[in-house]
């Protein structure tokens, strides 16, 4: 072989191994920034998943547009994509332009076009590739009944059944709000509690005989089922408040400047109508008080019913804007709730503001229909027994001792459940 064709192979070779090389630099620097791209991919879909989700959680709030919608800039920039930044681009429109929610006014819709820059890979003539993202976020809504919820959405044993415990809803449920990981729903002791559905949004535990049918699942957190109650309008007309009686004195609507206590064999009656009581009302020892239909606010002490003190409310609304509600000892108390108009199904009503602690002891609460809302209280059942068909909208709720508790009417309280989600 000739020395000349020795080198015109040699120069193939050269040339074939550098087109070699070149390729395979090319192949790795269009790897790196793919993967680049790829993470900034990655970046942008989470970036627009968390403005979405805080857009909708601002919607859910406020019903706010232009609040939502700025929530969702903000958050996109935290997260490093800045509308009008270094070429990125952030739309975000409420409703949904687009996909299966558009134009649903509870979901907001983020875009997100970030681009990433080609870096290595120019030498194959790339600039950037298209680095684009989309979220849409809102409500999802699941209905149930439930007669026992309790409200707070942090406490641990914001259920605490502690004793010898029996509870029985039919056709209904009972629902923690709390997240507390370990006892959010919490049994100690010889507990049964029979119901259509228990729901926890945090954990549950028991310690002792604990028979809980169903036993607990999770659930979203809720919002106050009844955060939209309105608060009675207070009457105008002052009355003169009773003086020393006996037998049953009768009262008419309209404001009183007094605690009504009627001891002893006395009696009061209430007119049909609305009331203010603002040093509170107190049924002991042989006091008998009768409610008719109406909306009575009671101010100063509270309602508290002792010894053998008895109240019978006819379709009425207890307000209770100041003090404590206390029902205790032997004393009688059948609680009606109203059968129509805003309050229809509530029997006591307590100031959301008023974080007093409502007791239920004894036999007291003999016989009702109705639900105790207290958004900010606790409620506590000791020794109740009976078929009171009471329901309870509690910040949290307590039984212990030996209690039962059996709600066998219908008219349990509906919670519909919005838990933010990301459907597209």
């Amino acid at each position: 072989m000739s020395i000349s064709k020795l080198k015109t192979e040699c120069g193939q070779s050269l040339i074939v191994f550098s087109m070699m090389v070149i390729g395979l630099t090319g192949f790795v620097a269009l790897t790196v920034d793919v993967g680049f791209a790829f993470k900034e991919k990655q970046d942008t879909q989470q970036a627009s998943d968390a403005a979405a989700l805080a857009a909708a959680g601002v919607l859910r709030a406020t019903a706010n547009v232009e609040e939502a919608t700025d929530e969702a800039y903000a958050i996109a920039a935290a997260n490093g994509f800045e509308d009008g930044v270094e070429g990125v681009s952030v739309t975000v429109n409420i409703p949904p332009d687009s996909g299966a929610y558009a134009g649903i006014s509870n979901y907001a819709e983020v875009e997100i076009d970030g681009g990433s820059d080609a870096y290595f890979s120019q030498v194959l003539g790339f600039e950037a590739f298209d680095v684009d993202a989309r979220a849409v976020a809102g409500g999802i809504g699941v209905n149930g009944d439930y007669g026992i919820v309790a409200l707070n959405p942090t406490a641990c044993k914001a259920l605490d059944l502690n004793g010898n415990i029996g509870i029985e809803i039919q056709a209904a449920g009972i629902f923690v709000n709390s997240n507390c990981p370990t006892d959010a729903f919490w049994a100690n002791g010889n507990v049964t509690v029979n119901t259509e559905v228990n729901s926890v949004v945090g954990g549950w535990d028991g310690v002792g005989t604990i028979n809980i049918d169903p036993l607990p699942t999770p659930a979203d957190p809720i919002t106050d089922p009844l955060a939209s109650l309105p608060v009675p309008t207070l009457p105008t007309t002052v009355q003169i408040c009773p003086g020393s009686w006996s037998g049953t004195i009768t009262l008419s609507p309209g404001v009183y400047n007094c605690q009504l206590d009627p001891a002893g064999s006395r009696s009061i009656v209430f007119q049909p109508g609305n009331y203010h009581i603002t040093g509170g009302i107190v049924a002991n020892g042989g006091g008998n008080i009768t409610f008719g239909a109406g909306e009575y606010t009671i101010g100063g002490t509270g309602l508290t019913v002792n010894g053998g003190g008895r109240i019978t409310v006819n379709n009425a609304l207890l307000y209770i804007a100041e003090g404590e509600t206390e029902l205790t000892g032997n004393g009688v108390t059948r609680l009606f709730a109203p059968n129509s108009g805003p309050y229809e199904g509530i029997s006591i009503f307590q100031s959301r503001t008023n974080t007093t602690q409502i007791d239920i002891k004894g036999t007291s609460l003999t016989a009702g229909a109705g639900a105790v809302y207290a958004a900010a209280a606790k409620a506590s059942l000791v020794g109740n027994s009976g078929s009171s068909n009471m329901q309870f909208v509690v910040d949290t709720f307590a039984m212990s001792g030996a209690a039962s508790l059996e709600l066998v009417d219908e008219d349990n309280i509906l919670i519909y459940q919005s838990a933010l989600r990301l459907v597209e």
